[in-house]
């Protein structure tokens, strides 16, 4: 799981770097003139703070498996904040959408890419976890005969 964990990290910091070096276009009228301006904001960088914390978790599980669990729980931990965060801000944008309201939609995108990364990564991390418990029980029974 450490190399999911370090994918998924690396993931999730390209994500945060695509939405901040891609600055949103938008058209200003001026009198007569349109202006373009293209701003950066700097809450797009937010998919990357749980994509460190997950790269770190990842790394640390690979060089020392001895703290493999410890880590992989922090990694699904800050795995779970993402995705709950990326479905609530979503949503709100899903529904300005459906009701025909004006939303970000480039933000919109970035958003759903880091809550679909999310969820797939905590999804992967719970059935992992199942069966490392269901191995070390198995393990444990045949020791006991």
């Amino acid at each position: 799981m450490s190399k999911v964990a370090i994918t998924v990290g690396l993931l999730l910091i390209a994500i945060g770097i695509a939405g901040y070096v891609m600055p949103s276009t938008e058209v200003v009228a001026e009198g007569t003139e349109e202006v373009v301006e293209k701003k950066s904001s700097p809450t797009a960088l937010i998919p990357a703070v749980p994509g460190v914390v997950i790269l770190l978790c990842g790394t640390i599980s690979a060089l020392k498996p001895q703290l493999t669990k410890l880590f992989m729980h922090i990694a699904v931990t800050f795995g779970l904040l993402g995705a709950l965060a990326a479905t609530g801000r979503g949503s709100g944008s899903l529904i300005k959408f459906i009701r025909g309201e004006a939303f970000n939609q480039r933000a919109f995108v970035f958003i759903a890419c880091m809550g679909v990364l999310c969820w797939i990564f905590v999804v992967m991390c719970v059935m992992s976890f199942i069966k490392a418990r269901k191995a070390r029980v198995a393990n444990a029974g045949d020791s006991n005969a």
